[in-house]
Order: C-alpha cells, then structure tokens, then sequence
C-alpha cells in the first residue's frame, strides 16, 4: 500500500480529484491476508494524519490531508 498524489507527473488522462490516492499492489494471496493487510495498512495511514493534525495545531499551521 503506498500513498501518493496522482496528478503530478501523470503522463495520461488528467485526474479529476483532489487529494491523495492509495496505490494497491496486490499478488495471488490469501483473501484474508489481504483484509489484514489493506486493514493495518489504512490505520498507519489514519495514525500518520492524525499524528500531522496533531503537529500542526500546536505550531498553528493549517494541514491539508
């Protein structure tokens, strides 16, 4: 699970979103390692925004996530 911001670089069709996007990579594996996965993955993505939250309303900085 890799998170990037499609747009920059993109070489075909414009992306017509604002924000990030969640890259999937995903082999011939069992369905609930995949679950497990996609599940551990989206909370260290949670906790990594919510930690930036955090960081920036104590500087006063306004976070874009």
């Amino acid at each position: 699970m890799i998170p990037f911001t499609p747009g920059m670089g993109r070489t075909g069709h414009r992306w017509p979103y604002q924000g990030q996007a969640v890259r999937l990579h995903v082999g011939l594996e069992d369905t609930e390692d995949l679950i497990d996965d996609l599940r551990r993955g989206l909370l260290a993505l949670s906790a990594r925004d919510s930690e930036a939250e955090d960081e920036a309303a104590g500087s006063g900085e306004i976070c874009h996530s």
